[in-house]
Parts: structure tokens; sequence; C-alpha cells
């Protein structure tokens, strides 16, 4: 959360038994965050519930996991009630440097449409 007025950010309560980190974009979405998870093997698109205030975490929801082109999931973007991400980044071949690492082939952008729908 972050205090609008201060600026100051803290990190909101959950409970234990769900992985809210390793998130590369996050959107809120009809008051809960989508969250794009890109460390944790496979990649997923998750919904992260919100308490109706809005100052803790309820709940997590896996949206989508186990697609076939999710490599390195990352932004995307939110039109209607589906999360266009980014499926296949390649953000893990890139040096420092900017360098490819072992001039591996990048493989053509993929776009996949996560539904945002509660399931």
């Amino acid at each position: 959360a972050v205090d609008l007025a201060s600026g100051a950010a803290e990190r909101l309560p959950q409970p234990d038994d769900i992985a809210t980190g390793a998130v590369d974009g996050l959107y809120f979405y009809a008051g809960d965050l989508i969250g794009v998870q890109n460390f944790i093997c496979p990649g997923r698109v998750v919904r992260i519930s919100l308490s109706d205030t809005a100052d803790r975490i309820e709940g997590l929801q896996v949206l989508q996991t186990h697609h076939a082109t999710l490599d390195e999931p990352t932004t995307g973007a939110i039109v209607g009630e589906h999360l266009h991400v980014i499926a296949n980044s390649s953000v893990a071949l890139v040096q420092p440097d900017g360098s490819l690492r072992d001039q591996a082939p990048i493989k053509p952008a993929a776009i996949v449409a996560v539904p945002l729908e509660r399931g």
C-alpha cells in the first residue's frame, strides 16, 4: 500500500499460505490486483483478492498457468475483461550489458489474452 500524502509504502498483510511475490506486472482491476508472476515456475497470471477496504490481501486465484506459450511472461495491458500479457519476453537471454547470452535466438513475441472473470 502507498500512503498518497507521504509516499510511504508498506506491504499489505496476507495469509501465510499464498505466494504473492515475483510479480513483474501488477494491475488494479474490479477491486482486486492482477499480477504476472514470472519467477515462479511455471509463470502465471493471478488475481489477488483485496479486502473491501483494500488494506489487506485475502486470497489468490490462478487465472492462467501451464500455457504452452508462457515462457518468462511479463507486463501486459487490460483491455475489456482480459489481460493481454507478453507471454515470452526472453528477458532471461539478455545479459546486464544488453548482449544476448550465447547468441540465443529470440522467438517472435507472443501475446496471450487471459480472461479476468472470477472462477
